[in-house]
């Protein structure tokens, strides 16, 4: 188990945008975005912008060289015969008119992508990201929260990170649910994933069909397996709810088969990995307030998302099949590129941004 830096919510950057009135796009008008990253999220971010009428994709960019100067619609389809090529720097493009949004998809690590950022945001534009990191940076990167949100307000842009977990299904979710109760002591959620089912980077992530060996060799190699940023989750969600926590702490464990098991062409023997369960929690005054679970393996049983809120009155919310996590998440980032350029500049988690896309005006 490790336990995260204590969390101090006095330290974070304080998110701009909480009091202030929000802007709006006019009726009608698009917001042009970018792709950054053309893995298999990337590619689905850029197909999303593709088809909604409301974005307008004007590149890619990507630094592999398997990737850089392909044509788009090589990658995602004749839809993007008339965008240029991918690109291997951001600056390559030619700069779009505002609204521009740069969806970006490329590690789960804020110190990897850091540069990446720092080149979107110099460049004056809004960013949306994947990076699980991102979406409570304070949590273990202070300084470099601290840092980009000072440049985000410099360049004038908003910066946020999102998908579907962290932030929505175990953090953005329950704190909405929340607002139903009138005292909430203690929240429990929990998420399950057929990896099977899933896109292979997801699957070499969490070691499945590895030994127990193998995989203790590559968790000691890699600095950990499974899913990223549920302490994160743990985090946004204690301070949607007003908890001050004395300390986040985040466990991983594998999922390891009994016996064999035979799902399609795949038999595992036992002792094979199956996938890994994470584990996050956040304690006030040595109470356990926020306990998160994230199971991604081979032969879970049944996919969903379950959330209880212990308090009065006790809420319980079940997704059964779950939520299809790589469509979700494009859409999630698409629908954020609309509401990352009504608020004001700087660093953003998803409890400063409007729930929904702001609209046009309300009739009276």
């Amino acid at each position: 188990m490790t336990s995260l830096e204590r969390f101090d919510r006095k330290a974070a950057p304080a998110y701009p945008g909480r009091h202030l009135m929000l802007g709006r796009l006019s009726v009608g008008q698009k917001v042009r975005v970018v792709q950054f990253g053309m893995g298999p999220i990337g590619m689905a971010l850029a197909k999303e912008a593709l088809a909604r009428p409301d974005l307008e994709l004007m590149g890619a960019v990507d630094r592999s060289p398997g990737m850089a100067g392909r044509p788009l619609d090589e990658v995602i389809g004749p839809e993007a015969h008339n965008l240029p090529r991918i690109v291997p720097n951001l600056g390559d493009l030619q700069l779009p008119q505002h609204p521009r949004v740069v969806l970006h998809a490329t590690s789960s690590r804020l110190d990897r992508v850091l540069p990446q950022l720092e080149e979107i945001l110099s460049l004056g534009y809004h960013c949306v990201s994947s990076c699980e990191e991102l979406s409570y940076p304070s949590l273990r990167h202070r300084e470099l929260a601290i840092r980009l949100d000072a440049l985000a307000r410099d360049t004038g842009v908003g910066l946020v990170g999102g998908g579907v977990n962290p932030g929505f299904a175990l953090d953005l979710l329950p704190a909405v649910l929340s607002t139903a109760s009138r005292r909430v002591d203690q929240v429990e959620a929990a998420r399950t994933v057929e990896v099977t089912r899933r896109r292979e980077p997801l699957q070499i992530k969490v070691g499945l069909g590895l030994t127990l060996e193998a995989y203790r060799t590559k968790e000691q190699a890699t600095g950990g397996m499974g899913h990223v940023g549920l302490g994160e989750s743990a985090a946004l969600l204690g301070s949607a709810l007003g908890w001050k926590s004395e300390k986040v702490t985040e466990s991983s464990e594998p999922v390891v088969t009994q016996h064999e098991i035979t799902m399609g062409s795949h038999t595992f023997a036992p002792g094979t990995v199956l996938g890994t369960r994470t584990r996050a929690s956040l304690l006030e005054d040595g109470k356990e307030r926020v306990s998160l679970q994230v199971t991604i393996a081979a032969a879970v049983g049944r996919e969903e998302v379950r959330i209880v809120l212990e308090g009065d009155p006790r809420l319980e919310l079940v997704i059964p099949g779950g939520i299809p996590g790589d469509s979700a998440t494009a859409s999630i980032l698409a629908s954020m590129a609309r509401r990352i350029v009504a608020v004001p500049p700087g660093l953003h988690s998803v409890l400063t941004l409007p729930v929904v896309p702001p609209g046009p005006p309300r009739l009276p």
